[in-house]
């Protein structure tokens, strides 16, 4: 390992001597300089470990040069010597960043080195804790690098899988967006934080992608659908959370997807939850996905229009949809704060735009 260097600056050559080789017998690899422009320059070339400077040079004042130490390097450990103490001037070294601050003549060459061992050892420390800081910070920049590039790829996850399931469900086209559109503004009325207006609204998107997993005959059959297609029909949560979990990114909006069609009054599907036992999102969702499968067109009838949809979500609250819920939306709707602004694309939707 080597020698720990020690600079020393002053014009008294004995002093020099005298201390270079103390320091040097104590194992330090010593370096000298007589005036304050060839200790700068020896201080900048090699950043020594400790530096010992004589408060009155020929050509500066130690003061000055400690200060411009300091700004280059602030772990500095610099020790000034004076012959003439002064209060003030014992007390700017030290606010300037001095180590130490020691009386000529000197009487004790061991505490000296004492005195040098000590700076170096706060030297280091500091050294190490800047090390610790700067690698902590470059960790913290690298993991929120790759949490945006793994949002980066869930959001497009999202979009894909919406594309996909409007490929196959003609009748469904814009369904996703509207349904997640009020579904946010129910969220943002409920006063529910940034984080879960946009869990919710990203469930909200998603609600239906199990659909991806039911026959196409089905999801734009004409007409009525008999019970064997209705318990295919149904399974479309559960096939929407068995595709979510295939990515770890998912898990906070599988909830809200998989319950989506749960009634308060336990007679929904696929698990007969009821009341507070539905997920928030869900129960928020259930609102608006009721709402506008009311004024869509299905192959099997015409849409209502906006009012009567709002009469027979009404009429639901308590055995079906979540009553609070409903007396947010109708307040929404009323106002026309549900519609305010116009629809938004899916991707202000899917990136908070």
């Amino acid at each position: 390992m080597a020698a720990h260097r020690v600079l020393i600056i002053d014009d008294e050559p004995v002093i020099l001597k005298m201390l270079g080789e103390v320091l040097t017998r104590a194992g330090y690899d010593v370096e000298a300089a007589a005036t304050g422009a060839e200790g700068l320059t020896a201080f900048l070339q090699r950043l020594p470990d400790c530096t010992i400077i004589d408060k009155t040079l020929p050509d500066t004042d130690g003061i000055t040069l400690l200060g411009q130490m300091r700004i280059r390097d602030p772990d500095a450990q610099v020790m000034m010597l004076t012959g003439y103490p002064t209060l003030d001037s014992a007390v700017e070294a030290l606010h300037l960043g001095a180590a130490d601050y020691i009386m000529k003549p000197l009487t004790s060459l061991d505490l000296l080195s004492a005195k040098v061992a000590k700076a170096i050892e706060i030297r280091h420390g500091a050294t190490e804790r800047r090390r610790l800081v700067s690698e902590l910070v470059r960790a913290n920049e690298d993991l929120r690098e790759e949490r945006e590039r793994l949002r980066r790829s869930y959001l497009d996850t999202i979009e894909a899988m919406v594309n996909a399931l409007e490929a196959r469900d003609r009748y469904t086209v814009g369904h996703s967006e509207r349904v997640a559109v009020y579904a946010s503004r129910i969220a943002l009325a409920l006063a529910l934080s940034p984080a879960d207006v946009e869990r919710v609204t990203h469930a909200a998107l998603l609600h239906d992608v199990g659909k991806i997993g039911v026959c196409e005959g089905i999801l734009n059959k004409p007409g009525l659908l008999n019970e064997r297609e209705w318990e295919d029909m149904r399974r479309h949560p559960v096939i929407g959370c068995e595709l979510l979990a295939h990515g770890a990114l998912f898990a906070e909006v599988i909830p809200g997807v998989r319950s989506h069609h749960e009634r308060i009054d336990g007679e929904g599907y696929p698990d007969r939850l009821a009341g507070s036992r539905i997920p928030l999102a869900a129960r928020v969702i259930s609102v608006a996905d009721t709402y506008d499968a009311l004024t869509s067109d299905r192959p099997y009838r015409r849409r209502c229009p906006p009012g009567e949809a709002a009469a027979i979500i009404e009429a639901v609250a308590g055995p079906q949809l979540d009553p609070e819920f409903v007396e947010v939306f109708t307040r929404l709707m009323q106002s026309g704060e549900l519609y305010r602004g116009g629809p938004r694309g899916r991707l202000q939707l899917i990136r908070g735009g």
